[in-house]
């Protein structure tokens, strides 16, 4: 019972970030319509914020599902990375049509898995079991 309650929740997760991707390039689609459009910056800013607000959900979705996940799904990955390919080139065109707008953007830094930093970390540390 425990291993299809597992994988019932993994399925689940991987929906829920389905569904925040395409929601996700839905809203970029929808910014980029209204820059091609002319709206200003003051037209923008709600769409912006929920913009934001979902990308957030989504990076929290990734790492819901890599704390709770064994081996990745390779179908439901490449699926998963071809949303996100998507959503990124979405993304900087919209960035470009804003910039040439004039409207400035605080970006945030890349998400980026942190476990090669751990590994260069672990590699610089002392040797024997009185690593800090």
């Amino acid at each position: 019972m425990h291993q299809s309650e597992n994988t019932s929740t993994i399925t689940t997760l991987w929906q829920e970030l389905h569904q925040a991707c395409d929601h996700n390039i839905a809203l970029a689609q929808d910014l980029s319509s209204r820059l091609r459009d002319g709206a200003s910056g003051p037209e923008l800013t709600p769409l912006l914020k929920e913009a934001a607000e979902q990308v957030d959900h989504l990076r929290a979705g990734i790492r819901n599902l890599a704390h709770r996940a064994g081996p990745l799904n390779p179908t439901e990955r490449d699926r998963l990375l071809g949303q996100m390919r998507m959503l990124l080139e979405l993304e900087e065109e919209n960035h470009a049509l804003l910039s040439a707008k004039g409207i400035r953007l605080t970006t945030p830094q890349s998400y980026r898995y942190r476990a090669q930093g751990r590994k260069r970390q672990s590699r610089n540390a002392p040797a024997g079991p009185y690593r800090n």
